[in-house]
């Protein structure tokens, strides 16, 4: 197959290691794996890039060569930031229209973002499928669902990234493609370490507070990383005074290059991931079970669907009033992350192994990026027969 692969980025490619970009180490380690497979494949980019694969580059530099992300993120206007990145995102979009008229791709793979700007520019291809991957959950579900009435979808072929997602859009999906990383990233440590630990964007929505008060009860050591950005005031109020009063269990150990992950993650004893709202699938998960680390997670988003209770960590709803399944753990909150935490340290030796056996078996069977691929393929075999 001849497949264009789309994923507008604020950053050049490959993304730099002082940033996180779930959606593109997603995009380019299909990508790599398509072309290893013998398609041909071309990745649209900034002319600032440089990737080990053929490269259709626009005339345009990458937002964060322009701008440094720090002082894109210090805006605090929300609209400005949105313009900006828009008008950088539109380079690469309108360069896809463009190529759509002049090459033959059997396939377009757009992975998205910002999907109603993405649908808008995209409109004006109407002789190639295009598979749209979405990445995120609308705000709002309903100004989605009002604006995409307008929009002919007979050539869009959508794919969401869990189940759960596919709640939150009016749209008619393809299938369900999970996300799948690079084992060769991200060895398995059979042993794991002594403290708990957290990783991501250091955001209210990620839980990092939640992690923090759970190590603060239970007495036991978090150690985390992770970038602040967008969210400067709520770390320098809410978080920074944690760690400065429980310094003897906090340890922050500031941004960690994704290359040094591997280490991080198969070091710990379990990873916390008490997320605040519907995350679409949540690559650190996949990535911990890879290295051998159990996730205690709250049963939002895409959680029941990676996680398997009581074999690869354990699931906690969030609240009394948000109750999701019949879980192990039964206390809700942070009295249940507290519960589930103090149930894997009160492991026996061998059990705990055995857990952490089933975390990289997990990842194995479902999230490499060969199972990715295989699907991908089978949704590439679908849109180009329906498109006929």
């Amino acid at each position: 197959m001849k497949i264009l692969l789309v994923d507008p980025c604020q950053a050049r490619l490959p993304v730099p290691n002082d940033l996180i970009r779930a959606d593109t180490y997603v995009s380019l380690s299909l990508a790599n794996e398509l072309y290893r497979r013998k398609h041909s494949v071309f990745f649209l980019t900034t002319k600032d890039s440089a990737l080990d694969l053929p490269q259709i580059k626009t005339d345009q530099e990458s937002l964060f060569t322009v701008m440094t992300p720090e002082k894109f993120y210090e805006m605090g206007d929300q609209y400005q930031s949105a313009e900006l990145t828009k008008m950088f995102f539109a380079n690469i979009l309108l360069k896809c229209v463009e190529l759509a008229k002049t090459e033959h791709f059997d396939i377009i793979h757009v992975h998205s973002d910002r999907f109603l700007f993405e649908l808008e520019m995209l409109k004006a291809i109407q002789d190639t499928p295009i598979v749209v991957t979405i990445h995120s959950v609308p705000e709002v579900k309903e100004i989605v669902s009002d604006v995409v009435k307008n929009y002919n979808f007979d050539d869009r072929f959508f794919v969401s990234i869990s189940d759960k997602q596919r709640e939150f859009f009016p749209y008619s999906f393809t299938s369900t493609v999970y996300n799948g990383i690079d084992l060769n990233l991200f060895k398995f440590n059979e042993d794991g370490g002594d403290d708990m630990i957290f990783t991501g964007r250091l955001r209210k929505i990620k839980g990092i507070r939640e992690a923090i008060e759970t190590a603060i009860r239970t007495k036991k050591k978090l150690t985390f990383h992770g970038k602040t950005s967008s969210e400067n005031a709520f770390v320098q109020s809410e978080i920074d005074p944690l760690v400065n009063q429980h310094s003897d269990l906090i340890s922050y150990l500031g941004f960690i290059a994704r290359a040094k992950l591997e280490e991080f993650y198969g070091q710990g004893k379990l990873i916390l991931v008490p997320i605040q709202w519907e995350e679409p699938f949540g690559l650190v998960m996949i990535e911990a079970m890879a290295c051998g680390t159990p996730v205690i997670a709250f049963a939002k988003g895409s959680v029941p669907e990676v996680i398997k209770d009581g074999v690869t960590g354990f699931i906690v709803n969030s609240s009394d009033k948000d109750i999701r399944g019949d879980w192990i753990i039964k206390k809700t909150g942070i009295e249940g992350l507290c519960e589930a935490v103090e149930k894997i340290y009160a492991m026996p030796k061998e059990e705990y192994l055995k857990m952490r056996k089933n975390c990289r078996e997990h990842v194995e069977a479902y999230f490499t990026v060969e199972n990715m691929a295989d699907n991908y393929e089978k949704v590439y075999n679908k849109a180009m027969l329906d498109s006929r």
